[in-house]
């Protein structure tokens, strides 16, 4: 294990490997072949939560009567972790990749919502909310289920001056070498949002929008929102959810200096290509996190003559506890497991 799991394991929360096939999803690279990509720092990033008002929508809650409990025991143990890699005088990074909460089930009744009101949501979260806000300073990037979150930020996301930049479409990270953003090129779940008032996609074309960006959100954002292709998974039931992955990849060959015993084909990595060589980094980026997907899964595109590996971190949804560590020469994804009280 590393540094961050083994600390996880010393609060007393039980982390295991995400598999598939028998084996462990975890992404190796040599820095003396690629270079150097993360340095001293240690990343965590957690995918899609969806957090919402706790209601019998509320699929972070939902089946799971500890998940509520889970997810805080979880997040009290990583501030812990991060304070002990700060105190080896290295950086620490969280990042959450979208859909952080859930507006379209928090507020079903959703049309252009016109405030930044999320009380509905906060009131039931606010003791994890703090955690990962205040507790781990984490970066947030916008979901396509954080609907207008980016147009009205939550009480996070803004100061007396406007937005923070805490908010994102996408967050970057070591020079640009790392990059996260949700991965909404299109929606798989367009008809279920239609059908709750909402747009298929969160809109970027205000001054207050264009404040929320480190510099990539919102060439990110035009291109999420211009491309209009259809997203071609049929409907998935709650326990193909439960054990979707994405199928075997048998086409990548030149990996770069990069090793992963079980890399994947993951449907529209051509979108994530497309969104990333319309900016200006397209020759920095060497490392992409996404979510939406609720699949983990490690992948790659090609930029250029760059490989470059995607990381698809999966969900904290539908019965699933993921997340991912990044540390210099290694990405590996890992799943919350139940404790002793809750086995119990």
């Amino acid at each position: 294990m590393n540094l961050v799991c083994d600390s996880l394991r010393k609060q007393g929360v039980t982390v295991a490997p995400v598999m598939q096939d028998g084996k462990a999803l975890r992404l190796t690279w040599n820095p003396a072949q690629t270079g150097p990509l993360l340095e001293d720092r240690v990343v965590v990033v957690l995918p899609d939560v969806h957090l919402s008002n706790d209601g019998d929508g509320d699929i972070f809650r939902q089946n799971d009567p500890f998940r509520h409990a889970r997810l805080r025991l979880f997040l009290t143990a990583l501030v812990h972790a991060r304070e002990l890699v700060l105190h080896q005088g290295r950086r620490f990074s969280t990042l959450q990749l979208g859909d952080f909460y859930d507006v379209w089930r928090g507020y079903p009744e959703y049309k252009d919502h016109p405030t930044s009101d999320y009380r509905r949501i906060e009131e039931h979260y606010a003791d994890v909310i703090d955690l990962m806000i205040s507790g781990l300073d984490m970066r947030v990037c916008v979901g396509n289920h954080d609907a207008s979150m980016a147009l009205f930020p939550p009480f996070w996301g803004r100061n007396q001056f406007g937005p923070n930049g805490r908010l994102a479409y996408s967050q970057r990270l070591a020079g640009g070498r790392i990059l996260a953003f949700h991965g909404h090129q299109v929606d798989q779940l367009q008809k279920a949002m239609q059908s709750q008032g909402g747009s298929t996609v969160v809109k970027a074309a205000t001054l207050a929008a264009q404040k929320l960006s480190n510099p990539l959100s919102l060439l990110i954002q035009e291109g999420v929102d211009l491309l209009q292709d259809a997203f071609d998974d049929p409907h998935l039931s709650e326990q193909d959810l439960l054990n979707a992955h994405w199928p075997k990849s048998t086409t990548l060959s030149d990996q770069g200096g990069f090793q992963a015993k079980l890399w994947s084909d993951r449907l529209h990595n051509d979108h994530v290509k497309r969104v990333l060589e319309q900016t200006p980094w397209k020759d920095i980026v060497r490392l992409v996190f996404v979510g939406h997907s609720h699949r983990a899964g490690i992948s790659a595109i090609t930029l250029g003559n760059t490989f470059v590996p995607v990381i698809d971190c999966g969900s904290w949804a539908w019965g699933r506890t993921q997340f991912c560590v990044a540390i210099e020469g290694e990405v590996s994804l890992w799943s919350l497991e139940a404790n002793e009280v809750e086995r119990s």
